[in-house]
């Protein structure tokens, strides 16, 4: 029977070293050295992390939390192995010495994924890894690995469910299955599958908030929840960039606002390519008074706690939710609301850069496509096909009247 791994963290409080439960995020991710102590979650300068099995507290794994992380999952998978008869050290050497553990392969592609992507990429590969280490756990080296193994993994990922109890989208299990491959080519192990065996899923249309839609949203906003949404709208920012946004990088006199690398919260933009963005003069005039109203603050949009607000997202939600809205609310409806209408205004090229991105293949992936009902649009239609309109307006006035009195049947 598989025994249940656990992850502690032992502290110091006073002259005591105590063990407690680590603190995680809404989101899954361990706050590093944060403990819960009488209900509450608490930092702590010195901390260790351990892990408990068999119903023994075990020598520490490190101070790191993506370090325990890693041995947690590295524990868990052994267990699973030992389970099923089989034994497989969280460290093994081969026994030859040209050939390479899948363990080991694992280990060093996850560390440098950490050393030189964000926090938010090493989690996806490190997830994706991990899992991918765990249906194929008979395997031991790394030249075992074949197509069926990554045929195998696709259906892994399938009966998988997420937190909420649903089946993974078709996007997250090709997503996945591409990171599986980034670290088999990183290791030479190239060409084990044909494009064919992708996992294959339905590109989602782009979505934006129409003119209605979005003044919806702003009558069923309050002032600071308006600040937010006109926010994300005229800027086009990700998440991170606007969560990460200083007073600072704001141009009052010239009505912009820069993406700039904070080092300070440990966080840089995607692609690490800074930008200026223009936005209204309405919507810097807003920004101006909120500094004035919060002199002390660093970042526009903080938490309580005067970091960056990593739920910040939430306060969309809320707003959709009282305005009666089903459908999406995040940074990406508003990115392509944003790139919808600018696209009206500027070059492709010119929408590329304030999104931000570096391929234009993406930037025209962010337009959504306008509405087909609209008086402009019909007007369109008939333009594009007036030469095959009939000859004489009789036999229009004539076609027009059958039509009525079929419709009338």
């Amino acid at each position: 029977m598989q025994k249940k791994v656990t992850l502690l963290i032992r502290i110091r409080v006073g002259k005591r070293y105590p063990f407690a439960e680590p603190v995680y995020s809404a989101n899954g991710k361990l706050k590093p050295l944060c403990a819960m102590v009488d209900g509450r979650p608490e930092h702590h300068r010195e901390g260790t992390y351990h892990l408990r099995y068999h119903r023994k507290i075990h020598p520490s794994v490190g101070n790191q939390a993506d370090e325990a992380i890693a041995a947690l999952a590295r524990k868990e998978i052994e267990l699973r192995a030992a389970a099923m008869g089989m034994h497989i050290p969280a460290d093994r050497q081969p026994a030859d010495a040209n050939r390479r553990t899948i363990d080991a392969a694992l280990k060093e592609y996850t560390a440098e994924i950490l050393a030189q992507k964000d926090y938010s990429t090493y989690r996806a590969y490190a997830r994706a890894t991990r899992q991918f280490r765990e249906s194929c756990l008979k395997k031991i080296y790394l030249d075992e690995i074949n197509r069926a193994d990554l045929l195998n993994f696709i259906t892994f990922l399938r009966k998988l469910k997420s937190r909420r109890g649903k089946r993974l989208s078709d996007r997250t299990v090709r997503n996945r299955f591409v990171y599986v491959l980034f670290f088999l080519n990183a290791n030479g192990a190239k060409g084990l599958v044909k494009k064919k065996d992708w996992p294959q899923y339905t590109e989602r249309t782009p979505e934006e908030y129409t003119e209605h839609e979005l003044q919806l949203l702003l009558n069923h906003a309050d002032k600071e929840e308006k600040l937010v949404i006109n926010t994300f709208l005229c800027s086009g920012f990700r998440h991170g960039e606007l969560t990460h946004a200083h007073y600072t990088d704001f141009d009052y006199t010239g009505s912009k606002v820069r993406v700039t690398e904070k080092p300070e919260w440990d966080w840089h933009p995607k692609k690490y390519q800074e930008r200026t963005v223009p936005i209204p003069l309405w919507l810097t005039q807003q920004i101006a008074e909120r500094r004035k109203s919060h002199p002390d603050d660093k970042l526009v949009f903080p938490n309580i706690n005067g970091t960056p607000d990593g739920h910040i997202l939430r306060v969309l939600k809320r707003v959709s939710k009282r305005a009666g809205f089903s459908g999406r609310a995040d940074d990406h409806k508003f990115r392509a609301t944003a790139a919808t209408r600018w696209s009206k205004v500027f070059a492709p090229q010119e929408v590329q850069y304030l999104l931000g991105h570096k391929d234009i293949q993406t930037t025209m992936r962010y337009l959504a496509v306008s509405n087909m009902d609209s008086t402009e649009n019909r007007r369109k239609v008939e333009v594009t096909f007036s030469a095959f309109a009939p000859d004489t307006p009789a036999e229009s006035t004539r076609t027009a009247k059958v039509v009525e009195m079929a419709v009338a049947r």
